[in-house]
């Protein structure tokens, strides 16, 4: 086949060309919850580990990217969470 003028061949463009995956949004949102938790009085540190287990389950299912985010949101959300009940108890208990 003769190049077209201009030199772009049409058939030329069939490649293996592959969209990137996507970030997964929960994931992302995962990890902004649990940042802002102290700003957000301590909610965030609830929310954030809950997206993250969400994020988790989707990425194993659809193959997004995000895995890396998902778990830095649960970890830096349970951390101070779990403290704070850890610090209720002792508080509670009388000790």
């Amino acid at each position: 086949m003769a190049t077209p003028q201009g030199g772009w061949n049409p058939d030329q463009m069939r490649g293996d060309f592959v969209l990137p995956r996507p970030t997964n949004g929960y994931a992302i949102a995962s990890l902004i919850s649990s940042c802002v938790g102290p700003i957000t009085l301590l909610v965030g540190f609830v929310v954030g580990p809950i997206l993250g287990v969400v994020a988790l389950k989707q990425i194993g299912r659809t193959g997004e990217k995000g895995r890396g985010l998902a778990i830095a949101g649960i970890v830096i959300g349970a951390i101070p969470l779990l403290l704070a009940i850890a610090v209720g108890v002792v508080v509670l208990s009388g000790h």
